[in-house]
Parts: structure tokens; sequence; C-alpha cells
């Protein structure tokens, strides 16, 4: 109990120093089951653990937070577009607006329920503005290798994808675009193998006609051998 009340000292102090207010009567226990500040430099950033097992870095402050990764056995996930977290009976609900490069290398999923090689199909939300670089890549000495995903669906919302995005996905079957993208970097899926000098990548990519899909998508086939073929939808627009 004293040490309930003594972290509910500090994560309270921590939102009121980071501009959130809080209620002075404490927090729950499923609150301190699921979140924790005290071990992070910045005082701004809490780590925190959904229901679903989805794991989040917070930032009090700037009130958004990050996907860090995932630790249940669940093969097919989507990642929310907003996360929850109750201070006794305060609601703090902040926007996901980034998916953290090398979330699948396993540095923060050895102690997972499963394992991150499990998981074959992931959504993101709209809410995650840019895929940045290196999104799916795997660092050295943890799992190097393609990771196992089969299918990436990218939601309505989402405008740009950068260089190696999409690296280390080689057995994809299917990456699927939104009609909102307006950006994709001719590097997004990677180096093409330099034995062979395509892409070593298989499947479809599904997007709208009309879209900076269409134009990527053929000018990587033009230019780099693509091997991955193309599926156009008819624009909602």
């Amino acid at each position: 109990m004293k040490n309930k009340k003594i972290a509910a000292a500090v994560l309270s102090a921590t939102m009121i120093l980071c501009g959130t207010a809080a209620p002075a009567n404490g927090m729950s226990d499923l609150f301190f089951n699921k979140i924790s500040a005290s071990a992070n430099v910045d005082p701004c950033e809490i780590y925190y653990t959904d229901q679903n097992y989805h794991y989040f870095k917070i930032d009090m402050q700037k009130k958004t937070a990050v996907w860090m990764g995932y630790f249940g056995y669940g093969e097919e996930i989507t990642i929310p577009p907003t996360v929850k977290a109750v201070i006794s009976g305060y609601t703090v609900e902040y926007p996901v607006v980034a998916f953290k490069p090398g979330a699948f290398s396993g540095t923060i999923l050895e102690n997972s329920h499963g394992n991150i090689d499990q998981i074959q199909k992931i959504t993101l939300p709209g809410s995650i503005k840019t895929l940045q670089s290196y999104a799916f890549q795997r660092y050295a000495g943890y799992g190097q290798g393609w990771i196992s995903l089969k299918e990436i669906v990218l939601e309505e919302g989402v405008e740009s994808v950068e260089a190696y995005a999409f690296d280390c996905v080689g057995n994809i079957d299917s990456i699927t675009f939104p009609s909102t993208i307006t950006y994709l970097e001719p590097s997004a899926l990677g180096n093409p193998s330099s034995a062979t000098g395509k892409y070593l990548r298989h499947g479809v990519i599904i997007g709208y006609e009309g879209t900076i899909v269409e134009q990527w998508a053929k000018y990587l086939s033009v230019r780099l051998f693509l091997v991955m073929t193309l599926r156009l939808v008819q624009n909602p627009k």
C-alpha cells in the first residue's frame, strides 16, 4: 500500500508538471498494473500497456502516444487510433501518432506472452500520418532477417511512407494503401537485391486508381523491376 501511495504521488506530480491535471485522491489498482513513470528519464513520458496488450509510450506534455510493440498472442492485430489511461475517474486519451521503428526487432518484446513473429497481419490507424523510415526493420542482434508478416494495411488518414519503411517484410502477401497517401519514398520497400537487381518481394500492392500509389508502383516496376504486382481499386473520392 505504501509503495502504491508513493507511485501515485510520483505520477500525480508528473501529470501536474506536464500540464495535465489529476484528482488528488490517488490512482486505481488497474492503473498501476498497466502504467509506469518512475523509470523514465523524461518525467513527461509514461509507458503503458492496454487491455489488448499493445504497448505505448505516452508523452503527457505533447498529449500524444507512440506504438512501441505488442505483448499478446494474436496473429492479426490492429493498432488503436487512441490510447486511454484512467486515473481515479480522470481519463487521459491521446492519439497514437507514430509507429516505433524497429518495434519488430524484439528489443522490447523478449518477455512478451507470445512471439512477435506470430503476427501475420497488422493494421495501422490513420492517426499515424507518417510511417517512418525502417518501421519494420530488424536491427542487428534482434532476430535479423525477414519479418513473418503477410499483410500490412494502412487505414485512411495515413499520408506518407518514408525510405525503407517496409524493409524486412520480404515474405509479404499484400500491402494496402489508403486514398489519403500523398507521398511514397521510392526506396520504401528497401534495397533491391544486389544479386538479381530486383526487390526480393512477392505479393500484391493494393491502392486506389489515380493516386500516388499507382504512380509509385509503376515507377518501381519499370526502373527497379518490382516483383510485387499492383491491384487498383476505384477511388471513392
